[in-house]
């Protein structure tokens, strides 16, 4: 996250995140999955406002932010403006446990497209947890902010990370590692979502499931073959059996010159994966121009 002080408040850039791995463990009897994923924050932001109100309530507005990637924006989802947003939820945490006076008005730019798999709603929950401490003058060491995100949410806790992390359980439990630097991914979001909650039902976890160990070793050397067999997604299988669209997919990105193509979480959105700049914004600007496509973005990865 990148937090800025304003002559009002305060704003918070959200990124958004790929999962170069994830692996489903099992399912859990609370009807959950443990899960094992390389969560990588990326360059693609929300951008959140916040500033203090006097009245004791919780103001809320969102709306996409112009870009040009987003002509047609009335694919990319729709994100509630009212006490069911996931940021809105973790701003009343704040205010209910801390008990503050007052209020606070928060103000979403949104330009992480929903049902994607790219973790928006989680990151901007978190942006909110430590936007509303910032607001209200609160001493977020003394708050227990990464219980507060478990609670939101399953990918809610890796973005109050500062890079890319290893979440295990249900996504609580968090190891921050380290990146390689920056690499290139070319990001596609087609003209469907996919339902995190039906994409886990598809679901079958495996006898023996796969170790991230294996891509962590292959991202911090460099090397781009075990990288690209490292590269894994669980649920991956579930959501081309729901939506096979999304191998066409897969398979256009590696024409375009990825060197390695995969889904992002529960989808819909894919990636590939890019030699280096030049090459991603030339296959983007193809891409752009494929109607099937709501969005697509050039991004890097942020360690």
């Amino acid at each position: 996250m990148q937090v800025r002080r304003t002559e009002s408040g305060w704003e918070i850039d959200a990124p958004a995140k790929l999962n170069l791995f994830l692996e489903v463990v099992r399912r859990r009897p609370d009807g959950y999955h443990d899960i094992e994923t390389l969560v990588y924050p990326i360059d693609l932001f929300d951008t959140l406002v916040f500033r203090r109100i006097p009245e004791s309530r919780i103001e809320l507005t969102v709306r996409w932010a112009t870009h040009q990637a987003f002509s047609r924006s009335a694919m990319l989802g729709h994100v509630p403006s009212d006490a069911t947003n996931l940021a809105y939820r973790a701003v009343e945490r704040v205010h209910r446990a801390a008990g503050v006076s007052g209020g606070l008005r928060m103000d979403i730019f949104k330009r992480i497209p929903s049902g994607a798999g790219l973790g928006g709603g989680s990151s901007d929950a978190a942006a909110a947890l430590l936007g509303a401490c910032l607001t209200w003058g609160l001493n977020r060491d003394l708050l227990p902010l990464p219980d507060w995100a478990a609670e939101l949410g399953s990918d809610v806790p890796a973005f109050l990370q500062a890079g890319p992390c290893v979440c295990r359980g249900r996504g609580e439990r968090v190891i921050p590692v380290s990146g390689p630097g920056r690499w290139h991914a070319v990001v596609v979001r087609p003209r469907f979502g996919l339902s995190t909650a039906e994409v886990y039902r598809a679901c079958r976890p495996p006898h023996q499931p796969r170790n991230v160990e294996d891509c962590l070793n292959a991202l911090a050397g460099g090397d781009r073959r075990r990288l690209a067999a490292g590269l894994f997604n669980r649920l991956q299988e579930a959501a081309e059996t729901l939506v096979p669209q999304l191998i066409d997919l897969r398979r256009r990105l590696e024409t375009e010159g990825a060197w390695a193509a995969r889904m992002t979480g529960s989808g819909s959105c894919c990636f590939g994966l890019f030699p280096h700049r030049a090459s991603a914004w030339a296959a983007a600007r193809r891409l752009q121009a494929d109607p099937d496509f709501a969005a697509v973005f050039t991004v890097q990865g942020c360690s």
